[in-house]
């Protein structure tokens, strides 16, 4: 039985709920596609219109389908409370109020509940409309937005790679400065011990005489 389970911490009767909701969903975006209400799905626009028209029929009746056992579950649902607040009214041994809980859920509560819940797939059918023009939207913008963001990433690349050539340009203008100033003391140093070895060699001239 469904909802006798729990998966994740989660009634198993959720997980049901999310499935039936999911396939009307998709059963109708596939029926108004097929009919040529929206364009959700760009598979139908390259079909023949023999197969596009048997598509439409069958997910016509899958969506007539869960309309009924929509409706279905519905009145279950209600003679379900029903019989369950009966059952309490009766072991408390209020009769009366068994009897009233009984008549109060037939009639117009039962018909309005499976109304709604056969008019329910219905409109998650007509959701595909909507949601076509949010599919095509969603993508111009998302391609704009990627467009603009990749644009920002190209130019905050080329404001990095301008950064990096002009610190290459400073570090390489600094090494010069480094390399010239270490090449005039090298010349310095060599002309002043040229210059004393120049002065030394007289002096050795003449203690050698």
């Amino acid at each position: 039985m469904v909802g006798g389970g729990w998966i994740g911490g989660v009634d198993v009767s959720y997980f049901a709920a999310f499935v039936v909701i999911f396939v009307e969903l998709a059963a109708g975006v596939v029926f108004m596609d097929a009919w040529g209400a929206s364009r959700v799905l760009s598979i139908f626009e390259q079909m023949n219109p023999t197969t596009r028209r048997r598509v439409m029929i069958l997910s016509g009746a899958l969506l007539v389908l869960m309309a009924c056992v929509e409706a279905g579950l519905a009145v279950l649902r209600e003679y379900v409370v029903a019989a369950d607040l009966q059952a309490q009214a009766a072991l408390l041994g209020d009769e009366g109020a068994a009897s009233q809980m009984k008549d109060m859920f037939h009639g117009l509560p039962v018909v309005v509940q499976a109304a709604m819940g056969f008019v329910l797939p219905l409109i998650l059918a007509l959701a595909a409309m909507p949601l076509g023009t949010l599919f095509h939207t969603g993508r111009i913008v998302a391609e704009r937005v990627a467009a603009g963001a990749l644009l920002v990433i190209a130019q905050l690349v080329a404001a990095a790679a301008a950064i990096v050539r002009h610190l290459f340009g400073i570090a390489s203008s600094f090494y010069d400065l480094v390399i010239f100033a270490w090449l005039a003391i090298e010349r310095v140093v060599r002309a002043a011990a040229q210059l004393a070895a120049r002065r030394m060699r007289p002096r050795a001239a003449e203690e050698r005489a």
